[in-house]
């Protein structure tokens, strides 16, 4: 397995790592980024890779914090009883996606004249990656989150998030301001590599990175 490594001091340049440029990012927020790649026979492969060699790299580098998986409801929901009785996690497991070895699942839910929106978050082991490998390559409104205390996490996920990094830019700069880490699947179904790229402080990413 060889994990290829890329990393910015600020991806709101023109950098190698991702472009978010045209989005530009709220206040005076700094912007490091890193891509974890790796080239495997499978997608799911070369990402169940990736995902244990940043999970271990989180308890070396960062001991104080935890991870999590957010996931979102791709769009508006009809506002029904059924729905809200599924909510997130109900509707996942009916769709065959479930994250095990995990623990203190959330969710909270958003209405409008749309509908509703359901965002949740889950705590996560080593033994829930394979798990969190197929659950992210089927939903595209995830991130993973490494994060210190509750409360953060609690609060971040309250930004709300669509699962595109141009157009999450408030999550990406609460994540940034709590010295959390916020990591998104890089590579579409006919990429040969796939994994992560990472997204926080500069200075906090490269430590990370070294």
């Amino acid at each position: 397995m060889t994990i290829k490594l890329s990393f910015s001091e600020n991806i709101l340049d023109i950098n190698d790592v991702i472009n978010v440029r045209s989005y530009g990012a709220p206040g005076s927020c700094e912007l490091g980024g890193a891509t974890w790649l790796e080239a495997g026979v499978a997608p799911y492969d070369s990402l169940l890779a990736v995902l244990r060699f940043i999970y271990r790299l989180v308890q070396r580098k960062l001991p104080r914090h935890r991870m999590w998986v957010l996931i979102a409801s791709p769009a508006w929901q009809p506002d029904t009883r059924i729905t809200r009785y599924h909510k997130l996690w109900g509707a996942l497991k009916a769709r065959g996606i479930e994250i095990s070895h995990a623990c203190e699942a959330s969710e909270y839910v958003v209405a409008s004249n749309e509908g509703v929106k359901f965002f949740g978050s889950i705590c996560i082991s080593e033994l829930s990656l394979p798990s969190v490998a197929k659950a992210l390559l089927a939903e595209k409104s995830a991130y993973i989150l490494s994060c210190s205390g509750q409360s953060t996490m609690e609060q971040l996920v309250e930004t709300g998030w669509r699962g595109e990094l141009g157009h999450d830019m408030a999550l990406i700069e609460s994540v940034t301001k709590s010295d959390s880490l916020l990591f998104k699947v890089l590579g579409e179904f006919d990429d040969r590599e796939r994994g992560l790229v990472g997204i926080g402080k500069p200075n906090l990413l490269r430590d990370f990175c070294n």
